[in-house]
């Protein structure tokens, strides 16, 4: 008797561990990777968005994770180099992460198309070139191609009567950059007769010797495609030589670093950004509120797109058969549409993403709708 009761406590025994090794397994947490230039020049921008994600994740982990397991952000630093992506993507693959968000500029085009597509899934908030556009590949995108930063900008100076206006953009993100300074140049020829197109390449630090060469004396307006140091130092070298000449840029351009580097010598320059609502959303202004108390700044353009980027991930998990890259893209398309945290997300069978744009002023250090 007393030998089949010891045999039944070892097996209880038995029983609760086996339980509590399923169940830790069930709770294992789940990766998501992030990826982006985190230590260079361009970093804001990275920084930015890998901030948003985390205080996203700690908010799903609050409410139980997805499918009862918690999520954990790998965050990795591409450096702006391909050698170093794909070394980062390998990393992913052996640390089991096989969902990505980012990467965040266009300038990783070639290595996103040359990492193993069944076995990750990028989801990058930011790439807008034209090279990734109605193709079938491993990168789902919630931002819209560039056609539309150009189109939006040809139409806000459409009546300025122009003469002469240079597009200074950076070789380093050449994928985005020199795309969308062809389309204005070649969609604004009639109504502007000049286009100039000078180049400089944050990677060299040229840009001093690049300004020196321009003569300013018969420019009408400057259009910067850069990030937001460059086209700050940019502003600021011009406007000391031409205060006449009217300055855009970009939303590559609109984050803190801007206005902290920029001063009063980007005062009232005008920028092409993402659509604004006029009313704010109660879920706009959750995030907005936790972000600044969290990382004591301003939720910036790139904070939101990042936040909708990780959402359409979130839902195509829940909705997934598994968690494997091919089946999370799979759910994701068949969804197609989502809601962004200002406006509506609609995904085509590309992974391409259709989005609105408007246009910016500075003014008072803050950057402005135009309605």
């Amino acid at each position: 008797m007393n030998g089949n009761l010891s045999k039944k406590i070892v097996l209880i025994i038995l029983l609760i561990v086996v339980s509590v090794i399923i169940i830790s397994c069930d709770k294992e947490p789940i990766k998501i990777g992030f990826i982006g230039s985190l230590t260079s020049k361009q970093s804001q921008l990275s920084i930015d968005a890998r901030n948003a994600i985390q205080l996203e994740i700690e908010r799903i982990n609050e409410n139980g994770g997805i499918k009862g397991r918690p999520l954990m952000l790998v965050a990795k630093d591409d450096k702006v180099s391909y050698e170093v992506s794909l070394e980062k993507y390998n990393e992913f693959i052996e640390e089991n992460v096989h969902l990505v968000i980012g990467p965040m500029t266009s300038s990783m085009t070639d290595a996103v198309l040359d990492a193993p597509k069944s076995k990750i899934l990028f989801i990058s908030p930011s790439m807008s070139t034209k090279r990734l556009k109605d193709i079938d590949d491993n990168i789902l995108r919630t931002t819209a191609s560039i056609e539309i930063q150009g189109v939006e900008f040809l139409k806000f100076i459409n009546n300025k009567n122009y003469k002469h206006i240079i597009i200074m953009y950076d070789l380093m993100n050449e994928a985005y950059t020199e795309n969308l300074a062809q389309d204005i140049k070649k969609d604004g020829e009639e109504s502007i007769r000049e286009i100039s197109l000078i180049t400089f390449d944050s990677r060299l630090n040229n840009l001093e010797t690049v300004l020196s060469e321009i003569d300013t004396n018969d420019i009408n307006a400057v259009l910067t495609i850069s990030q937001a140091i460059d086209t700050a130092f940019i502003v600021q070298n011009i406007n000391k030589q031409n205060s006449d000449i009217d300055f855009y840029s970009v939303p590559w351009s609109m984050t803190e670093d801007l206005i902290h580097y920029g001063g009063k010598a980007i005062e009232g320059m005008h920028l092409v950004g993402l659509y604004k609502a006029k009313v704010k959303s109660d879920e706009y202004i959750r995030f907005e509120s936790e972000f600044k108390e969290k990382f004591n700044y301003e939720a910036s353009f790139i904070t939101k797109l990042a936040y909708d980027a990780f959402h359409v991930l979130v839902s195509g998990m829940e909705n997934a058969k598994s968690l494997s890259a091919e089946d999370v893209k799979k759910s994701i398309i068949e969804i197609g549409e989502f809601n962004g945290i200002e406006e509506p997300i609609v995904m085509n069978q590309f992974g391409d993403s259709r989005r609105n744009y408007m246009m910016y002023e500075i003014t008072d250090g803050e950057f402005v709708p135009i309605y």
